[in-house]
C-alpha cells in the first residue's frame, strides 16, 4: 500500500515545467523556475552540508552524485511537471514541482 502511496505522490498533474521547491531538513532551501534555469549541476554539500547534487538539463531536475545506501533518490530520474516530487529520505533532501 505505501508503495502504491508514493508512486502516485510521484505523478505530475501535467502541464510543463515548473518551479522546483528544494528543502534540506524540512527548510526551504532552494526555489528555481526550471522554464529559464541553464543547464547545470548543482551541489547541496557546502552551502547545505549534505551530501547531495542535483541535475537541472532541459526543464527538468534530479538527483546525481548523491552519498546514500541505496540511491533510490537516483533512480527517480528526472521530474519537471507541477505535483511530481522526489525524496532522498537519508540526506532529508525533497524536490517538489510546484
Amino acid at each position: 500500500m505505501i508503495l502504491i502511496a508514493a508512486f502516485l505522490i510521484g505523478r505530475g498533474r501535467g502541464g510543463g515545467p515548473g518551479v522546483a521547491v528544494v528543502t534540506v531538513k524540512g527548510a526551504e532551501a532552494l526555489s528555481l523556475e526550471l522554464s529559464s534555469e541553464p543547464n547545470r549541476i548543482i551541489s547541496l554539500e557546502q552551502s547545505f552540508g549534505v551530501p547531495v547534487s542535483l541535475e537541472i538539463s532541459g526543464g527538468a531536475i534530479r538527483y546525481i552524485n548523491v552519498t546514500c545506501p541505496d540511491h533510490t533518490c537516483e533512480k527517480t530520474g528526472f521530474i519537471s511537471r507541477p505535483g511530481e516530487t522526489a525524496v532522498c529520505m537519508p540526506n532529508r533532501v525533497v524536490v517538489t514541482i510546484a
